[in-house]
């Protein structure tokens, strides 16, 4: 195999059942690791057990710390995010012609990634581990880390949320690292990072998936949230649901507030044009009180850390190195949209 940059780090070979083709909704996840552009031209994915043709890559320089997902060229690019969520910004959506099902065969298969000139550039064999619209995720040197949840995406708070902390409610702009915050499970935990990122008016035109949801006074209860509060499409939000319970066998559950969208109390702001996000991270994934509304803290697992422009995942890294390798469990289960759309019923 040949010794590059770039990395199969994700794959999603069964989708979600409310989908309506397995195959159609199939993609795999590369990553470039290195410093430099690397050209995809001419390179194939293929699946080891499908046989037949193999898919092709189209055209495409993929750019340092870069992802790119690989998808059936069969479905449309807004089919694809209605499935699966928005993308953040360093990764690109690239159509295979002639895609080959991931026909994940009794106890496994393997994917691979092959250069113009019939080189092996990145092979993964992958396990029978994921439930329909679960991904498996590696690290960049192909240790399988687990099946869970794919949710690409920004996930944070926006500016003026207000976070519990030890000396009370404080605007989420006014904390800093080692600022002590309130959290569910734990008590009174140190903040070992913050990130923001500003989202202006050309690039929310460009990706509506950047818009907020805005999530209205005591929509999720009485008094929840406190105030009207406005999340990332990809942040999760704490459901404590009977029909969880019975459902998943889950008393407690973490959903994106994407698929919590109702068009009345909870929805997205298409009409923000400026939104500044923030992450806050901890030594482990948290539960905090954002607005009065128990909402996890950043969790660059789950989120990917694509999820995060090149300056801030490289500063993440440098401080949590254990990271790459996906070492951070998730607070609680975290459901799928159609899991969410299942208990909305």
């Amino acid at each position: 195999m040949a010794d590059t940059d770039i990395k199969i780090t994700e794959i999603l070979y069964d989708a979600p059942n409310s989908l309506p083709n397995d195959n159609d909704y199939e993609w795999v996840e590369i990553s470039n690791t290195g410093p430099d552009d690397v050209s995809l031209n001419g390179w194939t994915l293929d699946d080891s057990i499908s046989g037949g043709t193999t898919g092709i890559v189209p055209d495409l320089t993929l750019h340092a710390d870069d992802v790119a997902i690989l998808y059936n060229a069969d479905i449309s690019e807004a089919d694809f995010l209605a499935a699966y969520g928005p993308v953040p910004p360093g990764t690109v959506l690239v159509p295979v012609t002639h895609w080959q099902p991931l026909n994940n065969g009794s106890g496994g298969d393997t994917v691979n990634l092959t250069s113009d000139d019939d080189v092996t550039i990145s092979s993964i064999a992958y396990p029978d581990d994921a439930a329909p619209g679960e991904s498996l995720r590696y690290d960049v040197n192909g240790n399988y880390i687990g099946a869970g949840t794919p949710n690409p995406g920004v996930v944070c708070f926006t500016r003026g949320t207000r976070i519990r902390t030890e000396r009370g409610e404080t605007p989420i702009e006014d904390l800093a690292v080692g600022d002590l915050v309130m959290t569910r499970d734990h008590g009174l935990q140190a903040i070992r990072w913050i990130g923001q990122r500003e989202v202006g008016p050309a690039e929310m035109a460009a990706n509506p998936d950047f818009c907020p949801v805005l999530i209205r006074k005591s929509a999720m209860g009485p008094g929840v949230p406190a105030r009207d509060t406005r999340v990332s499409q990809a942040h999760r939000i704490l459901l404590e649901d009977t029909l969880a319970t019975l459902l998943f066998g889950q008393p407690k559950m973490l959903a994106a507030a994407k698929g919590l969208c109702n068009d009345r109390s909870i929805r997205v702001d298409s009409s923000a044009t400026r939104v500044t996000y923030f992450h806050i991270l901890f030594d482990r994934h948290e539960v905090i009180t954002a607005d009065g509304l128990a909402s996890e803290s950043f969790h660059p697992v789950a989120a990917g850390l694509d999820s995060l422009e090149r300056a801030a995942r490289r500063e993440l890294l440098g401080l949590f190195p254990e990271l790459a390798s996906g070492d951070m469990p998730a607070a609680y289960p975290l459901l799928s949209l159609a899991e969410v759309a299942l208990l909305a019923g």
